[in-house]
């Protein structure tokens, strides 16, 4: 049975395969990450330290690039693209469509988080949104 469900769930075309493996890790790794970094804020820090968020970020960052590396390098962003790109290890065609496919992950995994935590961010800022810097 598994084999007949794989043989239908196979993607051919290899570099259709890769885009769609970076965007789907791109996506979980800024979902896992952001999840954890909205726990800790929206927590007003009681459930969590620093030390947790970075090593929260850490398992993230390993279990995406072990789920992408095999079939499109685990890239997971555009910077690790460009390097790539200028080693001249992927082409020019390649790093422009992994980057905008990155970014879009980024955004789905990000738009993810605000949808799963949006009361909390509103209970949070009362629903006026700020960024802050350095």
């Amino acid at each position: 049975m598994m084999e007949k469900l794989r043989k239908q769930l196979h993607i051919g075309d290899v570099f259709f395969r890769d885009i769609l493996t970076e965007f789907f890790c791109t996506a979980l790794l800024l979902f896992w990450g952001d999840s954890t970094v909205a726990q800790f804020v929206i927590s007003k820090r009681q459930t969590d330290e620093w030390t947790s968020l970075t090593i929260s970020w850490g398992i993230g960052l390993w279990l995406c690039v072990q789920m992408s590396y095999r079939t499109s390098g685990g890239h997971l962003n555009p910077a690790v693209s460009f390097f790539l790109f200028t080693q001249r290890k992927i082409s020019f065609v390649k790093f422009i469509v992994f980057s905008i496919t990155q970014i879009a992950g980024a955004f789905v995994g990000a738009l993810g988080v605000f949808v799963m935590y949006y009361e909390g961010i509103n209970d949070f800022d009362h629903g006026t949104r700020h960024v802050t810097g350095p």
